[in-house]
């Protein structure tokens, strides 16, 4: 097995190429830089452009999962988002007292809590939603819709290669 110092030889360019190890880390880079303008373009900014929004980009995320995920329990919503179930409740409790959500006892299962959008909370998706269509339709305009279907599927491709890896 190469020691960690051989290895970094291998992401050099060699007679003017990239290794595939240097392609993989180009990848990793770019992947990096993708997510962040993602985060910015497609939940920032749509998020913060509401008028007299007091939600938060993690609130209106954690109100998009509910919405898409009625009747949840908070362990879903914690494990859906990759946060704490205190994180979880809290930001709840946040959007419970601004009316996007409400939380249903199990008629069967007193303990049981699930939670779904109010009225509100659908509207406030639903904007932002069209303002994150609007930004992608203009994407796919400008890249073009073959290129989008492409970088799709190997997205998908990698999303699952590397999940298996793990």
């Amino acid at each position: 097995m190469p020691k960690q110092s051989e290895a970094v030889v291998d992401t050099r360019e060699i007679g003017g190429e990239i290794t595939p190890l240097g392609r993989l880390r180009e990848l990793h880079r770019n992947l990096h830089i993708l997510a962040a303008v993602v985060h910015r373009v497609l939940e920032e900014d749509p998020v913060e452009s509401l008028p007299d929004s007091q939600i938060s980009v993690d609130q209106m995320r954690l109100l998009h999962f509910v919405a898409l995920n009625q009747g949840a329990r908070m362990r879903d919503v914690a494990r859906g988002l990759g946060i704490k179930p205190a994180s979880a409740s809290l930001a709840v409790d946040r959007l419970q007292r601004k009316g996007f959500v409400r939380r249903r006892t199990n008629t069967e299962d007193r303990r049981g809590v699930h939670l779904e959008t109010t009225r509100e909370g659908r509207a406030l998706v639903s904007r932002v939603a069209h303002a994150i269509d609007a930004k992608l339709s203009e994407a796919i305009r400008q890249i073009g819709a073959e290129d989008v279907d492409r970088f799709t599927e190997l997205s998908a491709q990698l999303v699952r290669t590397l999940d298996q890896a793990h």
